[in-house]
């Protein structure tokens, strides 16, 4: 087989995947077919919750503990999360388009919080029922 027989072959296998709707890998990748949390409206964090409005009937919300955690001062995805045992002062950026979260999170041992951001749209999305879930965990719809 030629080199690019073989390439047009691994072309192939890869498009059929991603037509066939192969499910995420281990890693917690979120497939191109869910909803960005950033095209949900009305995103409000409280309580280590997680709430937005993801379709016109539809309103959810997912514990965040679940979905991060804290690596060394730094806000990280993470399926076994964690973060609220180490991180203080939470926000979800209201002033800009992205769903920015952000902590002031304890760095390793030293005791000394450092100020950390992450994007949720990496972490967090809306299924096709349009609620909220990360790394298999589904929220709970509430009322909007």
């Amino acid at each position: 087989m030629t080199g690019l027989a073989k390439l047009v072959g691994v072309g192939a296998v890869l498009l059929t995947a991603v037509v066939m709707g192969s499910p995420a890998p281990a890693t917690g990748l979120l497939l191109a077919r869910d909803n960005d949390l950033s095209s949900c409206t009305n995103r409000t964090f409280a309580r280590g919750y997680l709430r937005a409005r993801c379709s016109q009937d539809t309103c959810s919300e997912i514990h965040m503990n679940g979905c991060l955690d804290n690596q060394d001062g730094h806000l990280t995805p993470n399926s076994n999360g964690g973060y609220d045992y180490s991180c203080r002062d939470c926000a979800l950026r209201k002033d800009i388009e992205d769903p920015l979260f952000e902590c002031d999170c304890q760095e390793g041992d030293t005791g000394y919080y450092m100020h950390t951001s992450l994007n949720l749209d990496t972490v967090i999305r809306a299924n096709n029922d349009s609620v909220l879930f990360c790394y298999g965990k589904v929220g709970s719809t509430v009322t909007c």
